[in-house]
């Protein structure tokens, strides 16, 4: 009898399933779609593209589409002279070739004056990249007149960072040189521990791989001291009150000319004499400074 009944149990639960089952088809349209651009030219300076499909006119239902790639190149940073194919599904992999464009919203589109939708792209090795071009032809019933366009984008110009920066410290000048390693990383060393801190390079961007250096003696009546080197900056909403982060990493912009302290510099020691965070006079730079090449 309990099994007769598990079996009852079971089918009207199947039952109610199949009563529950809802249709999650997506009801399209038949308004024209195409791309916003038959060309871009831009900075190679992200992993992910972005290429924006439209409707060309106020649609009331969704318009489906497809993007067929049609082949592209790419030279590498270390040799650019040489081309080689940019491979679908390695070098350069779709998140879906099928696309909707969504129906026309009011709220959001009437700046634009149509809806649209992004073809999203993903470059896994775009820092080796000095430059990719690709294109890609749009396929379906509903097409406007700009059915295919050309992706083409280069890397940016690195500055060097070698050499030595100056930087308006809170009392007086603050001098950091920049050194390039065997491994070629970039090399901070700070004046006062003579400390080195190696940073990770994003374009012109440079960011420290940690905060925490060295163990130095200096003196009494702190002793033995770890070299720390942060961001000091006020807080995210706060009242302005400047801080140090000991846990977050220096990170610097740099033009051919210029270095901008993005989040502020502080060098200096937690002492383990009284706890106190001690620094030197010119050893704390504010968050956005502005300094240059010496």
């Amino acid at each position: 009898m309990k099994q007769i009944k598990l079996i009852i149990a079971a089918a009207a639960m199947l039952g109610l399933i199949a009563s529950c089952e809802k249709d999650f088809t997506v009801q399209t349209g038949d308004t024209p779609v195409e791309f916003v651009y038959s060309s871009i030219d831009t900075t190679l300076n992200n992993t992910y593209i972005f290429i924006p499909v439209r409707a060309i006119a106020e649609n009331e239902l969704s318009t489906f589409t497809t993007v067929e790639y049609l082949g592209g190149t790419y030279t590498l940073k270390e040799d650019p002279s040489k081309t080689a194919e940019l491979v679908d599904g390695s070098d350069i992999i779709f998140t879906s070739k099928e696309l909707y464009v969504g129906a026309y919203d009011k709220d959001t589109d009437s700046t634009l004056g149509y809806s649209y939708n992004n073809i999203e792209i993903r470059v896994p090795d775009y820092l080796n990249y000095q430059s990719i071009t690709f294109k890609l032809r749009l396929t379906g019933d509903y097409l406007g007149s700009v059915t295919e366009m050309t992706y083409t984008a280069t890397a940016p110009s690195e500055v060097d960072f070698a050499g030595t920066w100056v930087l308006a410290a809170k009392e007086g000048t603050l001098e950091l040189v920049i050194t390039q390693n065997e491994s070629g990383n970039y090399v901070i060393t700070d004046p006062f521990f003579g400390d080195s801190w190696e940073g990770t390079r994003s374009s012109n961007t440079l960011t420290l791989n940690s905060t925490s250096g060295n163990t130095f003696n200096v003196g009494d009546p702190h002793g033995d001291v770890t070299a720390t080197f942060c961001g000091y900056h006020p807080e995210d909403g706060g009242d302005g009150t400047v801080y140090l982060w000991p846990e977050e990493p220096c990170v610097f912009d740099f033009t051919s000319s210029t270095i901008t302290a993005v989040n502020g510099v502080f060098i200096g020691f937690n002492s383990p004499a009284d706890g106190g965070w001690y620094s030197w006079s010119n050893s704390a730079v504010n968050a956005g400074t502005v300094g240059s090449k010496k």
